[in-house]
């Protein structure tokens, strides 16, 4: 099996930490960025296969983050993480 490329992007490197050992774990190559603005080139270089986002993030939330990812890879999937708990927010 083709071991597949995860970027993970959140703010907080104790979770991308976290995140990045278990993806590990189950033979993914996974890349980890805790700057939202840096993750826009990674996310070129290193085409990844999935990308997982925090949501709540400085300077560029996840969203606008998407929509930066959107205009490199439109196929690319998106999984958010977030502390969010309010309904209208999930």
């Amino acid at each position: 099996m083709e071991k597949k490329n995860i970027l993970v992007v959140d703010d907080e490197p104790d979770v991308t930490a976290l995140v990045a050992y278990h993806l590990k774990a189950k033979g993914f190559h996974v890349e980890t960025l805790n700057d939202a603005t840096a993750s826009i080139a990674k996310a070129r270089s290193y085409q990844p296969a999935l990308i997982i986002l925090d949501i709540m993030m400085p300077h560029m939330d996840g969203f606008q983050l998407a929509e930066e990812i959107r205009d490199i890879d439109p196929d690319v999937p998106l999984f958010f993480l977030s502390a969010k708990t309010m309904k209208d927010d999930i």
